[in-house]
Formats: C-alpha cells, sequence, structure tokens
C-alpha cells in the first residue's frame, strides 16, 4: 500500500433521493423516511449483523474506502469496504440507516443517521462495530459532523433552528450534547434556516444555511447565508460590519469543501435553471471570489465534487444523465470524463484515483478511473454490496475473524 496515496479532503455529500439532481435530494428523505416506517424498515441503523458470505479468505482485509450502500427502494443502508490497492471489496459489513453520510476524522468514523434515526454513531475501525450512537432529538435531522478535536465538534440540524456542539468522546448520552447554538434569527419565513454543512477553519466553524420554503416544495427563497462560529467561545463572529452572516452569490448551497485555506461552496440554485455555482471564499478577507465553474458552463445541474487540482465533480443534465467531469480551478476549463450515468450519487479522489459511486440497476458498483489520463481502471464496476450511494476515504485494517 502506497501511504501518501490518500489525500484527505473534506466531503459534504448530497441527499437521499431518487435522482441525482441536487434539487429534489434534499426533500424526499421524509417520504423515503415514512414508506421505511410504513414497510417496519430498522431506521436507527444500529449495526444489525450481516451475512458475510462471499468474503476474501483471511482474518484481515486492508480497507482503503469506506462506502455507504442504500438499497434501490431507499429501505435499507448497509457499509461496505473497499481496498483500492487491489480493487477488491468487502460488501455490506455492517448495516447502518438508509437516510445516512460517512465522516471520517483520523482513525475515527463516523455514521450521521438523519430523518428518522436522528441519531451520530461512531463505528470502532477496526470490527465496525457500533461504539456508542447517542440521540439528537427525535425530528431534529442532524445533517453533518465537523470535530475541532477529541472533545468537541459541531452538528448542524436541518429539522431545527440550531447548531449542536457536542463532545465526541462523551462516555454517556447525557455528556453528549454540550450546548445548543440558536440560529432563529438567519430563518426564513418558514422558521428554519435549513444548516446543512459545516467546515472548519482555523478557530472559525462556517456553517451554510440554505433557507428554503417549505411551504413551496423546499424553494430557494433567494438568500442564502454563511456564518461563523468561533470554536472556543461558541458565539457568532460577524462577518461584515454591517452584519454577523454574509449572502452566498449563488442560492441553494448543497456541498461545503475546505480546501487549502479556503472554503468550496457547491450551490445548486434552482433545478433545471443552470444558475449554480461552485464559490470559492476567503476566510482571510471575509470574501467570496469569482466562481471556480458554473452550471451554465457544465450544461446542467452541479452535483458533488473533489477538493482538488483538478476538480473531480458530477453534474445532471436536463435528461438526468449523469456525467463526471475535470475542472481546471484557476481557467475554469471542463475536461469531460465519462457520460451516461445512469444515477451516481458521489464521488472521492485520492492522489491516484478517483472513486464513483455508480448506482446502475444493472450493474450498481463503484467505478475508479485513473487521475493521470483519466481512463477507466474498472472493466465493471466493485460490487459493495447493496448500490453505493455515500463514499469516505478511511484507511482501515478490518478484522474479518
Amino acid at each position: 500500500m502506497n501511504p501518501d496515496r490518500r489525500q484527505r479532503t473534506l466531503r459534504l455529500p448530497q441527499r437521499a433521493g431518487l435522482r441525482t439532481s441536487p434539487r429534489h435530494t434534499l426533500h424526499l428523505a421524509p417520504f423515503l423516511a415514512l414508506l421505511a416506517l410504513a414497510a417496519g424498515a430498522p431506521l436507527p441503523g444500529c449495526g444489525d449483523e450481516i451475512d458475510q458470505t462471499g468474503y476474501p479468505d483471511g482474518s484481515q482485509f486492508q480497507a482503503t474506502l469506506v462506502v455507504g450502500n442504500i438499497s434501490l427502494d431507499f429501505l435499507t443502508g448497509t457499509l461496505g469496504l473497499m481496498d483500492s490497492d487491489r480493487l477488491t471489496a468487502m460488501p455490506d459489513v455492517t448495516a447502518i440507516h438508509s437516510d445516512h453520510i460517512l465522516r471520517a476524522f483520523g482513525d475515527s468514523l463516523f455514521v450521521i443517521n438523519r430523518m428518522g434515526a436522528d441519531n451520530i454513531q461512531r463505528l470502532d475501525p477496526q470490527t465496525f462495530a457500533t461504539r456508542w450512537q447517542y440521540s439528537t432529538e427525535a425530528g431534529s435531522n442532524p445533517y453533518d459532523l465537523a470535530l475541532v478535536d477529541e472533545t468537541k465538534g459541531y452538528v448542524p440540524l436541518y429539522d431545527r433552528a440550531a447548531l449542536l456542539v457536542v463532545n465526541p468522546s462523551a462516555s454517556g448520552a447525557d455528556q453528549f450534547v454540550r450546548t445548543t447554538i440558536d440560529l432563529g434569527r438567519f430563518a426564513d419565513d418558514d422558521g428554519l434556516p435549513e444548516a446543512n454543512a459545516v467546515g472548519i477553519i482555523g478557530d472559525r466553524v462556517y456553517l451554510t444555511l440554505q433557507r428554503l420554503d417549505r411551504n413551496n416544495f423546499f424553494a430557494p427563497t433567494g438568500q442564502s447565508y454563511l456564518v461563523a462560529i468561533d470554536t472556543a467561545t461558541d458565539a457568532v463572529v460577524p462577518l461584515s460590519t454591517q452584519t454577523d452572516h454574509l449572502v452566498i452569490p449563488y442560492s441553494n448551497p448543497m456541498f461545503l469543501r475546505v480546501a487549502d485555506d479556503q472554503l468550496w461552496i457547491g450551490c445548486a440554485g434552482s433545478y433545471g435553471a443552470n444558475d449554480g455555482a461552485i464559490v470559492p471564499f476567503d476566510p482571510a478577507t471575509a470574501t467570496f471570489l469569482d466562481p471556480l465553474v458554473t452550471e451554465e458552463a457544465l450544461g446542467g445541474d452541479l452535483g458533488p465534487f473533489t477538493a482538488t487540482n483538478p476538480i473531480y465533480l458530477l453534474w445532471t443534465d436536463s435528461s438526468f444523465t449523469g456525467h463526471l467531469a475535470a475542472v481546471d480551478p484557476e481557467s475554469g476549463q471542463v475536461t469531460p470524463i465519462l457520460s451516461g450515468f445512469q444515477t451516481s450519487q458521489d464521488l472521492e479522489a485520492d492522489d491516484t484515483y478517483i472513486y464513483v459511486a455508480d448506482r446502475s440497476q444493472t450493474a450498481a458498483g463503484v467505478r475508479v478511473f485513473r487521475r493521470s489520463d483519466l481512463s477507466e481502471v474498472t472493466e465493471s464496476p466493485i460490487s459493495t454490496g447493496l448500490p453505493p450511494w455515500e463514499l469516505e476515504l478511511f484507511d482501515s485494517v478490518f478484522q474479518t475473524e
């Protein structure tokens, strides 16, 4: 294994939904959760036992990529592992909630179980058993997690006007939530600001607020906000002399990346309007810079992207066909890599490869592309069990026995 291959980047993947379009991924989760409840599906994702038939021989599996899987009916979630050096996988290691995202910090792996489960789950990095699982309150819909250190982190609640300050090293549920930061003053007319993503640079945690109209199918209200919190005092820090927030130049921020000393904010705008962009923010000057790429230049709706140079991203055209492309962050030049994904929901990149989650009904799995020449390495998608949804770079030696 090449220890220098993997390059950590902060990714904020999009929500569960029926299509790759970022406009719909946010708003179908309540409907999918109701379907799961009606079907009697186990929502919390407590690490249920999974049949290990078909695992590779041997007592250890060297994982470099953790894959969150979701069934095509969005009722079941599992965790799979992949070894990018050998291009092999260990499918369905453990069960997790179907509406989830993954966050890796050092040797710690967390599952943010969203709508219908409403908890944060910490997994053992070798056995992937649950170390602890703490509630964020029923109906709160935790959306992301960023850590300052082992004892302090931040969790935005999508269905509350609140940002939780949490202790990831808490020994009990009563010690998990340290305090709650009220975000009510940033809400639009429906009373909720839709806090969806957090990223930390220096002594500031930055929070994007979508501010969508829940009374109009979660349509953008026209202004989305960026807010900064002091990690020492947990107080909101003014980003200008006039106000304690900044209006993001494009609406409906879906993705947040930390790229060196900048934030890269991926905004989706309104579905089908080609009005989104990846816009950088410079914390040193508290200013937004020119967009790295726009939906107009792509020709469709912006999907997830990597904080790398070049940027690798997914986008969707008007016929819901998925595309993989590379973007030069200096010139904005778009280089197509592959078109024709049926559904592709997430991607990652290390120093050698690009990994794409392909949810096609006939051949779901992780597809791998070489960064040096953009060629596809995999002859067919590598199955990680259920269709892949969420990708996270994470080194682990999994104990299979």
